[in-house]
């Protein structure tokens, strides 16, 4: 038999055992892919859990503090910051003789008893002395062991005084215990005023009243007058430094009563603090300002009277 012959039974034979078992696996595919289709359809849907948003926390709405409202600006009702070139302002020669052809006359001062000055851009006493007599020309002949100073404008009332202030030295040692600064409020006359000491080479302050010795009887009477004490005389020594600027403030308050408040402070610092509930005559309840004087040489700056 030739090659051939038996190359083709063999193939015969193997397509007898490979056809069959072709099919069987295509069935059994056939029939697994059903199966599978079946199986998914029936299979339940996964369970949808339902989430819950993430809590978020509320942005803090940040309300801007309103910017507090400015401060109104002060009333000045008088104000000398006594500058300028050095020169005479007043003196008493002035107030005295007011028609003695003296040109010191000033529209804002009266001067009852010494000078005066502008010197290195601020008031000044002058060297302090005694003059049995006043005179026009006081550049030497001051009369500032006693120097009164008060304004011309006499009405000031619910008010803050305020100077800086400077002693330099004190003439006619020892001379009297008040002697140094004290600033007025409620001044009525020479004779009729509140003194608040600022300054006293003893290094005690006080605020006092005057009364008209013709009122108050008093056995120790002072120019006409009779000093009361509003507060006790407190030491301050401290406060006695020579050749430095401080500043004052003297708060004269008047109350719907008649009852007066005068409040000392010294550079910010309340130092003093008097009342006057008619002691010995009606208190006053306003009138002028001004600056006293006694056996020191000064200076003082920035006056100023300012409305509560």
């Amino acid at each position: 038999m030739s090659t051939s012959y038996h190359y083709g039974r063999r193939l015969h034979q193997h397509r007898r055992y490979i056809y069959p078992g072709l099919a069987i696996i295509v069935v059994l595919l056939v029939v697994g892919a059903g199966m599978f289709i079946k199986h998914e359809r029936h299979k339940p849907a996964p369970a949808v859990v339902a989430t819950k948003p993430h809590a978020t926390t509320p942005k803090s709405t940040v309300v801007p503090t309103p910017a507090p409202a400015p401060k109104p600006a002060p009333t000045i009702l008088f104000s000398d910051p006594l500058n300028g070139p050095d020169r005479i302002v007043t003196n008493e020669f002035t107030y005295y003789s007011p028609g003695g052809g003296c040109p010191y006359t000033s529209s804002t001062w009266a001067m009852t008893s010494g000078t005066l000055f502008v010197k290195n851009g601020a008031g000044y006493s002058g060297v302090p002395t005694v003059e049995n007599q006043a005179v026009c020309d006081s550049t030497t002949q001051t009369n500032s062991a006693v120097f009164r100073l008060n304004t011309k404008a006499s009405s000031f009332t619910n008010v803050d005084v305020s100077m800086d202030y400077m002693a330099v030295r004190h003439i006619g040692a020892p001379g009297t215990s008040y002697d140094g600064i004290h600033m007025w409020v409620g001044y009525q006359s020479e004779y009729a005023l509140y003194a608040a000491s600022i300054f006293r080479w003893d290094g005690n302050l006080v605020i006092k009243k005057k009364v008209p010795v013709a009122q108050a009887q008093c056995s120790d009477p002072s120019n006409d007058g009779c000093y009361y004490d509003l507060t006790m005389e407190t030491p301050h020594q401290s406060l006695t430094t020579v050749n430095i600027w401080r500043h004052a403030d003297i708060i004269f308050q008047s109350a719907t009563n008649g009852t007066v408040t005068i409040t000392e402070k010294i550079d910010g610092q309340t130092i003093l603090q008097g009342v006057d509930k008619s002691i010995n005559g009606p208190a006053y309840t306003s009138g002028a300002v001004g600056v006293r004087g006694d056996n020191t040489e000064f200076y003082f700056k920035n006056f100023t009277v300012t409305k509560l």
